[in-house]
């Protein structure tokens, strides 16, 4: 039984140091994506203009993704050199065009995309625990500057 103790804390040890690992490597530069917009099109990191950038991790029927929405426009209206992509799980795909028109969300970006295979977490180095609402900043050079889990703190934004 002892035994048994001492290798699953071992293997608990080995899987909390690669998700250590996983945050802080991926976590560096914008990784290379591929998803789909809601243009049908298909978009990665080539597709970014060499400003800074946010990533909006968000879901359509998430109340504080909507709150947050009016923070990221007072952004944009400061700072309108941001690009903004917004990226969302693929069964929240019908909700999205919903959320897209209550919201005017083409007033900041036309980068609405769909993790089809829900791997924004992992390609992004968020590990196994996040949520909706994350903004993610980058400046212009993709190097990462900040997560952010609290729409509150959108205020503070300055790349």
């Amino acid at each position: 039984m002892i035994k048994a103790l001492k290798i699953l804390a071992v293997f608990i040890l080995i899987f909390a140091i690669i998700q250590t690992a996983r945050i802080y490597c991926n976590g560096s530069t914008i990784p290379n994506y591929k998803y789909r917009g809601i243009d049908g099109a298909y978009h990665s990191k080539n597709d970014l203009p060499k400003t800074p950038v946010i990533f909006v991790y968000f879901s359509p029927d998430c109340g504080f993704c909507e709150k947050a929405i009016p923070e990221l426009k007072n952004l944009h209206k400061k700072t309108s050199y941001i690009n903004f992509v917004f990226i969302t799980n693929q069964k929240f795909e019908k909700m999205v065009i919903d959320f897209i028109e209550s919201n005017k969300l083409t007033e900041l970006t036309n980068a609405i995309l769909i993790d089809e295979k829900d791997s924004f977490p992992v390609d992004f180095g968020l590990g196994m625990v996040y949520s909706t609402p994350t903004f993610l900043l980058y400046n212009k050079n993709g190097n990462f500057v900040k997560k952010i889990t609290d729409y509150k703190e959108i205020k503070s934004i300055k790349i």
